[in-house]
Order: C-alpha cells, then sequence, then structure tokens
C-alpha cells in the first residue's frame, strides 16, 4: 500500500495479488463493519468524497466508483452508472 496526503486529498494506492484476495478482503468483517458505519454516517452527504478504481490486468477490465464527479479512468474512458444488476464489483469486473 502507499498513501499520498494532499490539500484536501488523501490517496491510498493498494496492491492486491488477486481479485479474489481483493473480494475477501472487502467482504472481511475487519473492513465491512467500519465502511458500513461510514455510510451510515455519510450517506449521501457529499462533505467526504470515496473513490477507487479496480484494475484487472489479465482481462484488461477496470471499474471506477465513487460520490464525486467523473475522475480518472471514469472521466477518460466510457462511463457506465451503477444499477442494480451490476451493484457489486464482482458483477462489474466479470461483466466487461
Amino acid at each position: 500500500m502507499e498513501s499520498f496526503f494532499g490539500l484536501g486529498t488523501t490517496y491510498m494506492i493498494q496492491y492486491w495479488r488477486s481479485s479474489k484476495d481483493l473480494h475477501s478482503y472487502a467482504r472481511n468483517e475487519k473492513h465491512l463493519t467500519p465502511w458500513r458505519n461510514f455510510s451510515k454516517k455519510i450517506g449521501n452527504n457529499d462533505s467526504v468524497g470515496i473513490y477507487h478504481e479496480t484494475f484487472k490486468l489479465n482481462n484488461r477490465s477496470y471499474e471506477s466508483t465513487g460520490n464525486i464527479p467523473l475522475y480518472g479512468l471514469g472521466k477518460a474512458l466510457k462511463h457506465i452508472p451503477i444499477k442494480a444488476e451490476i451493484h457489486s464489483a464482482r458483477k462489474r469486473l466479470t461483466n466487461k
């Protein structure tokens, strides 16, 4: 992991061995419980912007999600809004 702190911005970059490991971490209570608590407190409030990109190099798929204006790959490449049928990251990365 690498972290960068700037003017009102924090970047954290994580590298994972596999998407399986990433999805396992995302569903682990150590991550999921704080994430749910944060989401309940923030909700649709735009005081904090959350953004992430996921790249799968082996099949050239990616996702770019967040509650901020289009940024990164979401701005540079085709933007597809999240819908019920592709609500999870696993579905978004396998539907490419």
